[in-house]
């Protein structure tokens, strides 16, 4: 008998535990203790090497000038992604319609109907229209793997570029 809402009579599992609350922790010193101890210590030399120069940023015209041509060609990669599906339905249809009339052509050998120069001529046709949704699939696959090449080239720069625009930051901050 199915129980509704509410609490399950009869349950013979253990009861679960209870969540508890975790207390924060504070690793963290608060402003005023930090600008006490920065003005109370005293600057120490050290003898580490400095790091080596880094070399210039990128100018920001050149960003966001490769931001753009990126965008661009996400959009046009996305447009011969579409075209390439489209061509894979066309060929799945295609190899559909060719099972459907070679079936129609062995039931008519079968039955000994129709002459033999139409029978062959609708092979031909079949094959051929087959052949050439498999080639226009062919063409758009590639076309869109050459359009996601040269995104993700495009990609790798803008990449380059922002790294090299962030490189003197986490210089001054990090200890390369």
């Amino acid at each position: 008998m199915p129980q509704g809402f509410g609490k399950k009579r009869n349950s013979v599992s253990m009861a679960k535990p209870r969540k508890k609350k975790v207390a924060a922790r504070q690793d963290f010193v608060s402003d005023m203790d930090a600008a006490d101890k920065i003005v109370d210590e005293e600057p120490e030399e050290s003898c580490a090497l400095e790091p080596a120069p880094t070399p210039p940023s990128p100018n920001t015209e050149e960003r966001e000038e490769a931001h753009l041509e990126l965008k661009v060609r996400r959009a046009v990669w996305e447009r011969f992604r579409v075209d390439a599906r489209r061509a894979s339905a066309q060929l799945t249809a295609a190899e559909h319609l060719y099972a459907a009339k070679m079936k129609r052509i062995d039931a008519m050998q079968r039955r000994k109907t129709g002459s033999g120069f139409n029978e062959m001529y609708r092979i031909h046709k079949a094959i051929t229209a087959r052949a050439e949704a498999l080639l226009h699939r062919e063409r758009a696959a590639k076309v869109e793997r050459e359009c996601a090449a040269e995104y993700h080239e495009q990609q790798s720069l803008v990449l380059r570029l922002d790294n090299a625009k962030l490189r003197p930051l986490c210089a001054d901050c990090c200890i390369a």
